[in-house]
């Protein structure tokens, strides 16, 4: 058995899933990506970034210990672009890998960017 390590790093060009649908007119998409491996038997494993508020070119980062953080904390030196999903055990010959970008909502359930 194998472990999977999937790096998510940033978007580009995503559509804004939020314009004109809130009050206010610079409302953006606020993306988190969701990462499914599927093994050929077993359950699916699901796993997921947070979100980064009102970007259409979002970019993730982390701590050193794996949490959530951002642009303003990567530039003082206390985390790097990235977060780490790991999944295992896998097999690599019988997993399928998803990967899909969602739009964060509040009182709406989330949609796919």
């Amino acid at each position: 058995r194998e472990e999977l390590e999937v790096i998510v790093y940033e978007a580009s060009r995503l559509p804004n899933a939020d314009q004109g649908r809130t009050l206010y007119s610079e409302d953006k998409s606020d993306p988190y990506v969701v990462v499914t491996v599927t093994p050929t038997r077993g359950r699916a494993v699901t796993k997921r970034t947070h979100h980064v508020s009102d970007s259409l070119d979002p970019k993730w980062y982390s701590t050193p210990a794996g949490k959530p953080a951002t642009a303003a904390e990567a530039a003082a030196g206390a985390a790097t672009l990235g977060v780490r999903l790991r999944f295992a055990p896998v097999t690599s010959t019988a997993s399928t890998l998803h990967v899909l970008v969602k739009d964060r909502n509040t009182l709406t359930p989330d949609e796919d960017l």
